[in-house]
């Protein structure tokens, strides 16, 4: 997989926590410029930083590039308008699309999806629960009628029988 910049080479680990919104803030409107403000006060009130993300290509640009909006500004302009912002940290900070990783992503992915069927029900349904419906594990204990601790040790053991079942697929160099 392709490496990738670690949260400390983008922004530096801030002392006293932050306070983060992301978003694509093109054009930076006066919708954009009210929700600026109102992060940089809820940051400053709470003693912490108030911290800009936003994306450079706009994200639909690389995994549905027919369904992108075009753009109001460029980067420059953004930049520029951005700087004028009462944010902390609105430079911006820029996550680049990795496209390499997003078709490595959907890759894993798709060996995940043809997989699970060889999971037992029980570990199938909590994985499903977990990761595609969102569930919290205190959810899928109920739902399953176990205790926490019992589902927390069940999805970890799907998860690795997964894990292993996607090696094994991949065969003895992997």
């Amino acid at each position: 997989m392709a490496e990738r910049d670690s949260p400390e080479t983008i922004l530096p680990r801030l002392a006293g926590g932050s306070t983060v919104t992301v978003g694509s803030f093109d054009g930076v409107h006066l919708g954009h410029q009210a929700v600026l403000r109102e992060i940089a006060g809820r940051a400053a009130a709470a003693g912490r930083a108030s911290v800009l993300v936003t994306f450079e290509p706009h994200p639909l640009e690389v995994v549905n590039p027919r369904a992108a909006p075009p753009l109001l500004t460029t980067g420059p302009e953004r930049r520029e308008v951005l700087a004028q912002t009462p944010l902390d940290y609105a430079d911006p900070i820029v996550a680049r699309h990795d496209t390499e990783a997003i078709a490595e992503g959907r890759e894993e992915l798709r060996q995940v999806i043809a997989n699970l069927d060889k999971l037992s029900e029980d570990r199938r349904e909590a994985l499903i629960m977990r990761f595609a419906l969102g569930m919290d594990n205190r959810e899928i204990a109920r739902a399953l009628g176990r205790t926490d601790g019992a589902t927390k040790v069940l999805i970890h053991r799907a998860i690795r029988q997964l894990e292993e079942i996607v090696k094994q697929d991949e065969g003895p160099d992997a």
